[in-house]
């Protein structure tokens, strides 16, 4: 005769043989420790093809971020010319046009000085040719680590003649203002 009592953690199972005698049989439920071994086994493969594209992922919108604000810089000098008949000195001049955001309120000043983007990922500076009527800029990572410091962001425009160029870094090669060819 069987019969099945269930408890909390176990089902006991009670068997009675022809004999008579009494035999208690205890089955616990759970996961065996290769079963265990193999689903952690599974988790680590998945991070470690995931956790390092999702770092990239971050890396890569940070750095769109500082991309876009010079695109925006581009067109603000290129609109500020074509408004007052000058190229932009500074971010005072800028702001007529487009003011930038930054951590500390617009930006400001007489000269393209460093400034932190309002994310705080990114400083952006520029200068001007006057004689070449060329502006440029220069995104730069905060961080100090390498292969973050090589994604920086250079571009510039010619405000005679509309042409502009926008160069990004990546993990192995900074862009550098020499790439970038507004003349």
């Amino acid at each position: 005769m069987l019969t099945k009592q269930r408890t909390e953690a176990s089902i006991v199972t009670t068997n009675k043989t022809m004999e008579g005698d009494l035999k208690q049989r205890i089955t616990i439920k759970g996961f065996t420790v290769i079963e265990l071994v193999m689903a952690v086994a599974i988790l680590g493969t998945l991070s470690a093809i995931a956790v390092p594209n999702y770092m990239n992922s971050l890396l890569y919108a940070k750095q769109k971020e500082a991309e876009l604000t010079i695109a925006t810089l581009q067109t603000a000098a290129m609109a500020f010319v074509e408004e007052y008949g000058r190229s932009p000195i500074g971010w005072n001049d800028i702001d007529r046009v487009q003011p930038v955001q930054t951590k500390n309120g617009a930006a400001s000043g007489d000269t393209f000085s460093e400034v932190t983007l309002m994310s705080g990922h990114y400083k952006i500076e520029g200068s001007t040719n006057a004689t070449d009527g060329i502006v440029s800029f220069e995104g730069n990572p905060v961080s100090t680590e390498v292969n973050i410091r090589k994604r920086n962001v250079v571009g510039c425009i010619n405000t005679r003649s509309g042409l502009s160029n926008l160069k990004l870094g990546n993990k192995e090669t900074e862009a550098t203002a020499e790439s970038t060819d507004c003349k």
